[in-house]
């Protein structure tokens, strides 16, 4: 009970309070209209008629500006008192309610919780030209100059005002009593009134002050559209005012119906920075459009410099102006902008001009009349735009530097002006800032020591993000990276070097350099240090970003294994010039080339990548791109066995080599066979042209026929155990390929080797052998049995095949004696086999003809029998007409001069035995005639001239 007791008399003593302030209210009213307009006075004002011309005054200016009312109402708004602990804040509520019963459809209710109106300034609202702000002057200027809370006469004719007791109205129609409109104040004695607006408010307790504006007809969409464009920005740069509402009569709570919520949440982060004389601060800012919409919010970092007004200057109206306040709205996040555009500048309150930059400027320009824009032509305006610059760069150095909480050293870079503004004088503003920050050290940059560093723009250098990657890499596995403090340029911090960043250090004019990624690879020894996937990676980004460098190439870029088999380094055109860097397309492939190569001490400088390089090579996504550019800028080139043999081919053919490097090329071709890198086709045409160890241990290059092994071979039985056709170079597979041995791991058993050339190398034995073009030295000396059957199974083969058979070759076989004949040794030529006939012949003709060289056939049995052709070829007579020829032809050699008389008598009667069998040779016979060879008693004589008789008295008859 004592509670609702003591409630109830704190509000009797309340009520009591405004009912006494409402009293005096009124009767200062009644003393202005009485004392100011002469309204109920027995004396009239003497400056009643001053009044008159002031108002007439303002109301041609009123309408003749293009003033925005709302703005000046917010001006008021700003330069109002607030009680402590006041969060002050400016509401608009558009009603459709005429509670002011002026017959208006729609109208604008303003509520503020300032701490209410003074006397004075109700006596200043009902003056001309009297503020109660001037003292404020030296801070900048919001409002029209001399206009004021008489904007609302733009939209309304009767505007009302509830504020601290008073409840007055205003009409811009003169006032019945005096005469004068705008500012003759008339107290509402509607009762009901108050309760009207409190049912607009929706609370039985209103903020102090009410400023009821019912609208003209004509006014009333206009006026909506300047509510609804109400930027949410200008809240930053006003000092007092925190939150600001428009929203529709409502009688529930303002928040759930607003049309538009603006305020800001908080202020965080607030620095002074003395020496600067400026500080800065982070301010939250929020909006909502719709009851039921989201709420959208941004942070903006803020920056406030003073700047000392120059002289030169200074305007009139700002006389009392000793600082320029330049403040800097830099927005983390979407702005809010409501629908409208990004307003650029603003004068305390926006104007209507869209700079293209990404932040906000604001200050206390002088605006043309529409406070559209600034008045560029106006030096006040001008000494403030030279002051931007000097403001934007020590807000930028402070955001990138300092940092926060709120955004980072990189989201500021997102502030930079590098889009062209519309205006020119914001143009000149956006390059003195550049040049400026040109001249400063802001681009964050890495050492990768764990530190961030400043420099200068131009000593900042852009990076690829794959090449920081791979840096990043590099450090993660423990590689060291001081090297790159160390270096003229560094790298612009990771958080920057981003695509979207790219206009922004264009801007900066921030470089790439190509180069200095050669001089990072050289201070840090990348190359080297790069585990093999890093190494990949590292030629990947060569190889796309740097394929047209000039430099690359002499940098030594490319490991291979060396003669040790350890890992070295060197350059593109190194490699392209003459130390021929290789790898196998196959992983198996390579590694064993590889392990060869380093057996052969890498012959003709061949050198190949190292196994694991060519492992992650392969394997990577890229790899083939990198093979091909290694190949088309560093003549590094796909290998395969075939063509690593051909080239150990040509070393070994050129260098003289120890028999060791010759086998352990054999056992290369048999492994690579074996392992099926080579095929069949191809290690036969490398083998058929390799040099060759042969039978007396000498190191053979040159060789037109490849003879079998000795001791699997036929050729020695005819031929001897030297090979005799070395001078033709015709070489025997030696003896040192059949050994068990042991190459790159790989083990090859006894005469495996052996049997593998001979075979691959197309090895030949007789018969196959090709007749050599020379004498057959074995020709010169009695051949065995089974010596003759291989020189003549050795013709036999040819020229049944149809091959040629040199022509020295069947000479010294022709000539040589090697053939056994019953009378000793003989050459083919001499000597002849007959038949039955044939030795009736021989038997005719041996008193008269001696040294015939009969084949002994006793000594090469029937077999010489079936090799009638080979000996005919060789020039040996057979049958009965060999006989007879060869007969035949002694006979005529000895026609040629006198024979005796056993071979005259041989001679007859081997005609005769022709004769009888109707073989003789006319010829011969002619020939035989023609010879003087005949005995007779008068010498010898021509046969044809000669006489036959069969007595010798008929015979010294013919002497005679």
């Amino acid at each position: 009970m004592s509670s609702y007791v003591g409630m109830k008399n704190l509000k009797i003593r309340f009520k009591s309070k405004h009912l006494h302030a409402m009293e005096a209210a009124e009767n200062h009213i009644e003393e202005i209209r009485k004392n100011k307009f002469s309204i109920g006075a027995e004396d009239p004002n003497p400056l009643t008629q001053d009044l008159h011309n002031a108002v007439n005054c303002l109301s041609a200016e009123l309408y003749t500006k293009d003033v925005h009312f709302l703005m000046e109402l917010l001006q008021n708004a700003e330069d109002n008192m607030y009680a402590e602990g006041v969060e002050p804040t400016l509401e608009f509520v558009l009603t459709t309610r005429d509670i002011t019963g002026c017959c208006a459809t729609e109208t604008l209710v303003i509520f503020n919780n300032e701490v209410g109106f003074s006397r004075k300034n109700m006596e200043s609202i009902c003056s001309v030209g009297r503020s109660t702000k001037k003292g404020k002057k030296d801070q900048g200027f919001i409002g029209e100059k001399g206009i004021g809370f008489k904007s609302v006469f733009l939209v309304s004719k009767q505007p009302h005002i509830i504020s601290n007791g008073y409840k007055v109205k205003f009409d811009e129609e003169p006032d019945k009593h005096c005469g004068i409109g705008y500012i003759v104040p008339e107290w509402i004695s509607d009762i009901s009134f108050v309760s009207k607006v409190h049912a607009i408010y929706g609370s039985q307790k209103l903020p102090m002050t009410a400023i009821i504006l019912p609208l003209k007809e004509d006014k009333v969409k206009s006026v909506k559209e300047e509510l609804l464009s109400l930027h949410p920005e200008l809240l930053l740069f006003l000092g007092k005012l925190k939150r600001l509402y428009v929203h529709t009569d409502s009688c529930t709570s303002k928040n759930a119906h607003s049309l538009t919520a603006i305020s800001i949440v908080n202020e965080t982060n607030h620095i002074i920075s003395r020496d600067k004389n400026a500080d800065s601060r982070v301010v939250h800012l929020s909006v909502r459009d719709k009851p039921d919409g989201p709420e959208e919010k941004c942070q903006y970092y803020m920056w406030r410099q003073a700047f000392p007004v120059r002289p030169e200057a200074r305007v009139d109206g700002r006389t009392l102006v000793e600082k320029w306040m330049v403040s800097l709205a830099f927005p983390f996040g979407n702005r809010l902008k409501r629908g409208t555009s990004s307003i650029g500048v603003f004068a305390f309150l926006p104007t209507s001009m869209v700079t293209n930059f990404p932040f906000v400027i604001q200050s206390d320009f002088i605006l043309a009349t529409s406070r559209e824009t600034i008045m560029f032509d106006n030096k006040w305006n001008l000494g403030i735009l030279a002051c931007v610059p000097v403001a934007y760069v020590n807000a930028f150095t402070s955001c990138v530097k300092d940092g926060s909480k709120v955004f980072t050293a990189a989201q500021a870079f997102e502030f930079l002006p590098s889009q062209t503004s519309p205006f020119p004088e914001l143009n000149k503003v956006k390059e003195t800032i550049r040049k400026r920050l040109i001249d400063s050290a802001v681009i964050p940059c890495e050492t990768f020591a764990d530190k961030m560093t400043f420099c200068r723009p131009a000593m900042a250098v852009r990076v690829f993000p794959s090449f920081r990657d791979i840096l990043f890499r590099l450090k993660k596995s423990g590689v060291s990276l001081a090297g790159i403090s160390s270096m003229k340029y560094l790298p612009v911090h990771s958080s920057l070097d981003e695509d979207k960043y790219n206009q922004n250090l264009d801007f900066l004019s921030v470089p790439r350099r190509d180069d200095w990624y050669e001089k990072c690879f050289e201070a840090c020894d990348l190359v080297r240090q790069a585990s093999d996937d890093i190494y990949i990676d590292l030629l990947c980004f060569v190889t796309r970003y740097l394929k047209y460098s000039n430099t690359i190439s002499k940098f030594p870029l490319l490991k291979f294994s060396n003669k040790l088999g350890e890992t070295e380094l060197c350059s593109l055109a190194k490699s392209k010039e003459g130390q021929k860097i290789k790898y196998g397309v196959l992983t198996e492939l390579h590694a064993w080339l590889h392990k060869c190569n380093l057996l052969f001490e890498c012959p003709n400088n061949i050198f190949f990548l190292p196994n694991s390089i060519q492992v992650a090579l392969t394997n990577h996504q890229n790899g083939s791109k990198v093979f091909s550019w290694l190949s088309l800028h560093g003549g590094v080139k796909s290998c395969s066995a075939l063509e690593y043999s051909h080239q150990l081919r040509e070393y070994i053919s050129r260098v003289s080599v120890d028999s060791h490097t010759g086998t352990n090329f054999a056992h290369f071709l048999y492994h690579s066979h074996r392992k099926k890198f080579l095929s069949d086709s191809e290690v036969s045409s490398v083998i058929r042209s390799m040099p060759l160890i042969d039978g007396s241990g000498c190191f053979r290059v040159q060789r037109t026929q490849t003879l079998v092994p000795s001791s699997r071979s036929k050729w020695i039985k005819l031929l001897g155990a030297s090979n005799p056709f070395v001078k033709v170079n015709y070489v025997d597979i030696g003896e040192a390929y059949d050994a068990t041995g042991e190459f790159a791991s790989e083990h090859t058993p006894a005469e495996v080797l052996l049997s593998f050339l001979t075979t691959r190398a197309g090895a030949r034995d007789l018969p196959e052998l090709t007749p050599p073009d020379m004498s057959l030295q074995a020709a010169s000396c009695q051949m065995t049995s089974e010596q003759a059957f291989l020189l003549l199974d050795w013709i036999r083969f040819h020229k049944t095949m149809g091959s040629y058979i040199p022509e020295s070759f069947i000479r010294s076989i022709q000539s040589g004696k090697w053939v056994k004949t019953t009378s000793g040794v003989d050459c083919p030529r001499n000597c002849t086999i007959p038949n039955e006939t044939g030795k009736a012949i021989l038997q005719i003709v041996k008193n008269g003809l001696a040294g015939f060289s009969i084949l002994d056939e006793n000594f090469y049995g029937e077999r010489i029998s079936l090799y009638t052709g080979e000996l005919q070829f060789l020039g040996v007579r057979c049958g009965v007409n060999g006989v007879q020829q060869i007969v035949m032809d002694h006979f005529k050699l000895l026609s040629s001069s006198p024979i005796n008389r056993a071979t005259a008598f041989s001679l007859f009667m081997f005609i005769g035995f022709l004769k009888i069998r109707r073989l003789l040779d006319e010829q011969w016979l002619n020939d035989i005639s023609a010879g003087r060879w005949l005995k007779t008693f008068k010498g010898y004589a021509y046969p044809r001239e000669s006489v036959f008789v069969q007595s010798d008295s008929v015979a010294e008859a013919a002497e005679w």
